[in-house]
């Protein structure tokens, strides 16, 4: 699976929490979805300093930073869906993604080794190998 394929694939089952996700698919949407949220963040950063010097009313700034919180709980759903998927490929239960509320980073320490190590080959409880071989189906 390549960039192109993960990130389409993540927003189009970005409310499918069963099944299994492979590491490419899960790494490639969270760089884009950092890099994404970087973007956004820079343009909002830019756009705050656009916004002081040309004398507009302090609310627009708060506006500004409602845009930004939207679009960060947007692109929560299909991260949180790609990573129930990622445990479902380690024969773990999705509700594993909330290691990462234990505070002082160690949740997002162990969630990345976690999500880095390589899935249970072959099918398991939560459904076939994403990696397998699938022949195109699509043949005319």
């Amino acid at each position: 699976m390549n960039f192109i394929q993960a990130v389409t694939f993540c927003l189009k089952n970005f409310r499918n929490f069963k099944g299994r996700a492979s590491r490419p698919e899960f790494w490639y949407f969270h760089v884009f979805i950092t890099f994404a949220l970087t973007l956004w963040y820079l343009f909002l950063f830019v756009f705050f300093r656009a916004v002081d010097m040309s004398g507009y009313e302090r609310y627009d700034l708060f506006i500004i930073g409602g845009w930004f919180l939207l679009f960060t709980l947007i692109a929560a759903t299909p991260m949180y869906a790609v990573g129930a998927r990622r445990f479902h490929d380690m024969n773990f239960s999705g509700w594993w993604q909330l290691m990462v509320l234990i505070p002082s980073g160690i949740g997002y320490i162990a969630y990345f080794i976690w999500c880095a190590q390589k899935g249970t080959a072959g099918p398991n409880r939560f459904g076939a190998d994403p990696l397998e071989y699938r022949p195109n189906t699509n043949t005319q």
